[in-house]
């Protein structure tokens, strides 16, 4: 309940003016409370991402299971991760703020995110890419990484994000047909 409270104030009314006891009253708590739970507003975003974390992290172990082409696995891989998470908040004000700025309000869980976003994609590619390609499926997970966090902060609309990311699957996949 705190997460989602404080979840809905952040998007309407941005990171930096949401206050502890906004979201203290918000979900009709007091502040002693919140505190007991989450000790200060960096906490809460930790909470949030690690939530969206465990999500991405079951929705890819799946898709590590499915049969397709490595064209259509990264498709799912990257709405799962980048598509969808952006959807919901790009369109808002203080949701680009968030695209923008989360690594400044908590950089140690998005450097852990981003981190199992890469192992993840990793182990992805490592099935779907022949050893004869010279291709190390770590280096390619990396760019894959470093090019998403590019794309997503760049984005004026999800559906400009969507067609970034498209091409950039189009790239990948005839670099390594």
């Amino acid at each position: 309940m705190i997460l989602r409270e404080a979840q809905k104030l952040i998007l309407r009314y941005g990171y930096q003016k949401v206050t502890m006891t906004d979201i203290a009253k918000a979900c009709q708590i007091s502040r002693t409370t919140l505190y007991k739970s989450y000790p200060n507003k960096e906490s809460i975003i930790v909470g949030l991402i690690n939530e969206a974390l465990e999500v991405n992290v079951k929705e890819s172990e799946k898709l590590l299971m499915e049969h397709g082409t490595l064209k259509e696995k990264l498709v799912s891989f990257f709405d799962i991760w980048t598509i969808q998470p952006a959807a919901s908040v790009i369109e808002l004000e203080a949701g680009r703020d968030i695209l923008m700025n989360v690594a400044t309000y908590a950089p140690d869980a998005v450097a852990h995110h981003y981190e199992v976003f890469e192992n993840m994609l990793t182990r992805l590619i490592e099935k779907e890419v022949k050893d004869e390609k010279h291709i190390l499926s770590d280096d390619l997970a990396h760019i894959l990484m470093v090019a998403s966090k590019g794309l997503k902060a760049s984005a004026e609309s999800i559906d400009d994000l969507k067609r970034m990311i498209n091409s950039l699957i189009a790239i990948v996949v005839a670099a390594v047909d």
